[in-house]
C-alpha cells in the first residue's frame, strides 16, 4: 500500500515538474540520460586520443569578458544574474556564459604562465543563450569544443586541419555507437574570402549582405534575389555574380582557382591560398588515419561572429542536411593577444 502510494506521488510530482520547466531548457529521461552519457563518454576518449586536455571553466563570467568581441550582438544573449539577497546588486557585474570559447581566452590569460604552448584543451560543459526557445534551438545546451591556442604564425593552417580531422572522426564514432546510417559532410571556407568579397561588392552593407547570404538555404533563391534588388539595390549583372560566388561548392582542391573569377582582392587571395592549405591538410589527416568523413569548400558558410579571422566551418548529417549544422567553429587570432 505504502509503495503504491509513494508510485503515485512520484508520477504526480514528476507531472507537475513537466508543466513548471521553463521552454528551451532541455532534460532526459533515465534511459536517454544514458545515451548522453554515452556520447559524452565517446567525444571525451576521442578528443583525448588526440592530446586534448581538459579544463573546467565558472558558469559564471563578469560581462566585460563576454561582451569583450561582438558586444552589442552577444549583449542580446546573454543571461544576467541578479541578487536577490541584500548586499548584491554587483551580481549585475555577472553572467552565465553563452560559449566556451570567451572563457577559454580569459582562462588562458589568466593561468598563461603555468600552460605550455601549443595548448590543446578540451572542454564539455553546458552554455546559456537567452534566444526565443523553438525547434532545434535552446536556451540551455551542452558544448563539446575542443581548441588550440598558440604562440607566432607558425602551423595554425596544421591545428585548422587537425580539429577538423578530430571532429571528423569523433562525430563517425558517435553515429556508430548510436546505430544511425549516416555520414558528416564540412562544409568549410575561409573568413578573408568572405570578407574581401562582401566589402568589394557591398561596402558599407557588406555585414547586412553577410546576414542575407547566411539565410540563402532557408529563404530560397527568389527571395534572395528580391532582396537583393529591394533591400541593396543592385542590379541583375551584380544578383547574379552574388548567386555564382555562393553557389560554388566543391570537394576537388582544384576547383578553388574559380574563385579567381571574382576577385583580385589582396586579402581575397590569400584567403584562397590559406583554404587551399587547410584542405590539403586535411586530406593528408584522411590518409594517415583513415577518416572517412566527407568535407567541401563552400562560399556560404559565413559564421557571424566577429572574432574569426581566417578557416571557418560547419559540420551536417549528409542524410538529413535540414537538421541543420550540428557543429562548427573557426580560427581567431589575437583573441588573447597571440
Amino acid at each position: 500500500m505504502i509503495s503504491v502510494q509513494v508510485e503515485s506521488v512520484f508520477f504526480r510530482f514528476f507531472g507537475m515538474m513537466a508543466e513548471l520547466r521553463p521552454s528551451g531548457f532541455p532534460e532526459y529521461s533515465p534511459a536517454e540520460q544514458l545515451v548522453f552519457d554515452q556520447i559524452v563518454g565517446i567525444i571525451q576518449a576521442q578528443y583525448q586520443q588526440f592530446g586534448y586536455t581538459h579544463i573546467h571553466t565558472p558558469a559564471v563570467e563578469k560581462n566585460d569578458v563576454l561582451l569583450a568581441k561582438n558586444g552589442e550582438e552577444t549583449g542580446k544573449q546573454i543571461f544576467g544574474l541578479y541578487g536577490m539577497a541584500q548586499g548584491a546588486e554587483d551580481l549585475k557585474e555577472y553572467g552565465l556564459h553563452f560559449d566556451l570559447t570567451v572563457p577559454f581566452a580569459r582562462y588562458t590569460l589568466d593561468w598563461e604562465h603555468q600552460l605550455t604552448f601549443p595548448f590543446k584543451r578540451y572542454q564539455i560543459q553546458p552554455v546559456w543563450r537567452g534566444e526565443r526557445a523553438q525547434k532545434g534551438r535552446f536556451r540551455e545546451f551542452f558544448q563539446c569544443d575542443i581548441d588550440t591556442i598558440w604562440k607566432g604564425e607558425k602551423d595554425y593552417f596544421y591545428y585548422d586541419a587537425e580539429i577538423i580531422a578530430v571532429l571528423g572522426k569523433t562525430l563517425t564514432e558517435v553515429l556508430a555507437a548510436v546505430n544511425i546510417q549516416d555520414s558528416v559532410c564540412f562544409h568549410i571556407n575561409n573568413k578573408k574570402i568572405i570578407r574581401a568579397f562582401l566589402q568589394e561588392i557591398a561596402g558599407d552593407k557588406a555585414q547586412d549582405l553577410g546576414n542575407l547570404i547566411d539565410k540563402y538555404a532557408k529563404i530560397g533563391q527568389e527571395k534572395f534575389l528580391a532582396s537583393l534588388q529591394e533591400d541593396f539595390g543592385f542590379d541583375t549583372e551584380k544578383q547574379q555574380k552574388i548567386l555564382k560566388f555562393i553557389q560554388l561548392s566543391s570537394d576537388k582542391i582544384e576547383d578553388l582557382d574559380q574563385l579567381l573569377l571574382f576577385s583580385q582582392n589582396e586579402d581575397f587571395l590569400v584567403g584562397i591560398s590559406e583554404l587551399r592549405s587547410v584542405l590539403t591538410l586535411i586530406q593528408d589527416f584522411q590518409k594517415s588515419f583513415g577518416l572517412v568523413f566527407h568535407w567541401v569548400f563552400d562560399m556560404q558558410i559565413i559564421r557571424g561572429l566577429d572574432y574569426y579571422t581566417g578557416t571557418i566551418f560547419e559540420a551536417v548529417f549528409e542524410n538529413e542536411p535540414q537538421l541543420g549544422s550540428i557543429c562548427g567553429g573557426g580560427r581567431y587570432q589575437n583573441l588573447t593577444g597571440y
